[in-house]
């Protein structure tokens, strides 16, 4: 607890990563710690949320307009990634946490091989589901989870008035979905996404991150034992016209929304396309 605590005062808003890696054949011997390890940071991180809030509403010489703008203020969340989520075992965290721990800046990404493996160790599985604002799904291999990807996209009328599914079962297994994936966003449309190439297979994708390194570096040594490079921040000459303008804004300079080289009356938002486009 104590040790958790100050360790969640000294990163509060900063973004350190932490990753924890099991092998497989040690993951009956270690799923329990790591169980009691993700609800303790959990737990705390809302606790250090309330108290730092409270503590903000509470001082006299703090307005309240200024505390609510220090928490809708940009500033990096608690990232949790727990791949093969089931592998660890019930949750109680997760399960009652998932609707909640947004409000502490706590993100949870939740990722399992399908929805009969959450469902064998969530007894409240659909209500988990439900309550993740993002869900991301690749091509299923079962007809459970076909179906109810199928069921959570919805129908649609085809021009004979007939109402079909958006995707039938048979559709999201078929070859139409082998490279695709589902994007389901509350309050949006569902989308059907191409999946992107690794970086190393896609030419134009690899320069990009280069140019990218280019200015802002790299924290990967290139040889063992070899020096961390020190990263410093972007002055406006390395910053993208679009990232100038957005910088501006953050700092008050200028009202200009427009991206310098690009005129205003120019520019037509694209249209959102269909879920087959």
């Amino acid at each position: 607890g104590p040790v958790i605590a100050e360790g969640g005062e000294r990163v509060y808003g900063e973004a350190p990563s932490i990753y924890l890696v099991i092998p497989p054949e040690k993951m009956e011997a270690f799923r329990s710690v790591l169980r009691v390890m993700i609800g303790q940071h959990i737990n705390q991180i809302i606790e250090i949320h309330g108290r730092k809030l409270n503590e903000m509403q509470n001082d006299p010489e703090m307005p309240l307009d200024a505390v609510e703008r220090m928490f809708k203020s940009p500033r990096w969340p608690w990232l949790f990634v727990l791949d093969e989520l089931p592998q660890l075992g019930y949750m109680a965290e997760i399960e009652s946490g998932v609707s909640i721990v947004g409000g502490a800046d706590i993100r949870l990404w939740l990722i399992t091989q399908d929805m009969a493996q959450l469902s064998e160790v969530y007894p409240r599985w659909e209500s988990v589901v439900a309550n993740c604002k993002g869900q991301v799904y690749f091509q299923p291999n079962d007809q459970k989870t076909a179906e109810i990807i199928s069921q959570r996209l919805g129908t649609a009328k085809t021009l004979w008035g007939e109402t079909v599914p958006l995707a039938s079962p048979q559709d999201l297994m078929g070859p139409d979905f082998a490279d695709k994936a589902v994007l389901i966003f509350s309050k949006h449309r569902p989308i059907k996404a191409c999946l992107q190439p690794p970086a190393y297979e896609d030419m134009q994708l690899k320069q990009y991150m280069l140019d990218e390194q280019k200015w802002w570096g790299t924290v990967t040594p290139r040889r063992e034992n070899e020096e961390r490079p020190t990263i410093y921040p972007a002055d406006m000459e390395a910053l993208s016209p679009l990232q100038q303008v957005e910088k501006n804004l953050r700092e008050g300079e200028g009202n200009d929304t427009t991206p310098p080289d690009i005129e205003a009356d120019d520019y037509t938002r694209p249209k959102p396309p269909g879920f087959d486009d």
